[in-house]
């Protein structure tokens, strides 16, 4: 049976629940675990079998050169039939267990070493974790991957049983490539993770549901839109890169999201590279085919910008349980495709 892993990626709009506006500062480049392989801590080879894979789970004009996975160990793994060979994975913790494991694999085949920094979430926070024979707990490790090889890094991740239900992995690359230059989303994994009953009801069916003729999806460029920043006037922030460093030519106002054909409402995370977090809109309103504007707090952004780490924001909606809802009204030929998604940007400093 063929499995799907929903990468659950991003949506949003006006109105604005609860904020903190500001990043919870807990940790700092010393909190970071930094990893080589002298201890074999790592299983490595040449042999890059999820690039191999990549033409099968997705099409690009541009050869795929990098690939970033969790990989959780099966005993934690369940699977819900949507439709003829196709399933959706989620993840469960074992009676008695307080951390899933699973390995953090990374194939590169450019011609250069990457050096990678990894964070887990547990809903709007993150969470420990660790190298699983070590005895050390981190919120963020980094490593290098050489150059034209796979790397596996065997992990426990840490959940809080009282927490939220879906655990995501932020592998980011420490110095941005010049294809994650302006808008692009940061690749993420958004996983569902069971932690108590669920219970779907219709009504719950019923906020997934809507209908779409072929036409209207033929017409869909991007069904799941990514976010990106505006600046003053809603007008759009444009990029540079210099000597390797990357940079905004404006200031940025908040996040424009692109008209998407169903409604929906999202949460905005501010959090960076090295664990710290923060719920700084909560169930903002999404109206179908209608550009969406999410404004920050001009006192929030002078601090991210007075910052010298990376920050980052997540815009996700479909919140736990509702993860499996979306799949489910999937199922039951409810809807035309799943619409659970999680968008991540990056802020640039400013350089005009």
């Amino acid at each position: 049976m063929k499995r799907v892993f929903f990468m659950l990626l991003i949506i949003s709009f006006l109105g604005v629940g609860c904020s903190n506006d500001v990043l919870n500062k807990q940790f700092d480049e010393e909190d970071v675990t930094y990893l080589s392989n002298e201890n074999n801590i790592f299983d490595s080879g040449k042999e890059l079998k999820l690039l191999n894979q990549s033409d099968q789970v997705a099409t690009s004009s541009i050869p795929f050169t990098l690939v970033k996975a969790f990989i959780p160990d099966d005993s934690y793994v369940k699977t819900m039939n949507i439709q003829g060979s196709e399933s959706f994975t989620y993840l469960t913790l074992a009676h008695g267990k307080s951390a899933i494991s699973g390995k953090v694999v990374v194939e590169n085949s450019t011609d250069e070493a990457i050096e990678f920094q990894a964070v887990f979430l547990q809903g709007n926070k993150a969470t420990e974790f660790k190298p699983k024979d070590s005895k050390e707990w981190s919120k963020s490790l980094n490593f290098s991957v050489p150059s034209k090889t796979s790397m596996s890094l065997p992990v426990e991740v840490a959940i809080n049983k009282e927490g939220m239900q879906e655990l995501s992995f932020v592998p980011i690359e420490k110095v941005p490539s010049n294809e994650k230059l302006s808008n692009e989303t940061i690749n993420n994994f958004r996983f569902f993770l069971q932690l108590d009953d669920v219970n779907i009801d219709n009504n719950s069916l019923e906020e997934q549901s809507f209908e779409l003729n072929n036409e209207q999806i033929a017409s869909l460029k991007n069904p799941l839109p990514s976010p990106e920043w505006y600046g003053k006037d809603k007008k759009e922030v444009t990029f540079i890169e210099e000597d390797g460093e990357f940079f905004s030519k404006q200031s940025v106002e908040g996040i424009k999201l692109n008209q998407i054909p169903y409604s929906t409402s999202v949460d905005v995370v501010l959090f960076d590279e090295y664990g710290n977090s923060s719920l700084i809109k909560e169930n903002v309103s999404i109206k179908k085919n209608e550009e969406s504007y999410i404004s920050l707090n001009e006192d929030l952004i002078n601090e991210m910008y007075d910052e010298k780490m990376r920050q980052y924001i997540m815009v996700t909606n479909n919140r736990e349980e509702d993860i499996l809802a979306d799949i489910r009204a999937l199922k039951d030929k409810q809807k035309p495709f799943p619409t659970s998604y999680q968008g991540i940007i990056e802020l640039h400093p400013v350089k005009k």
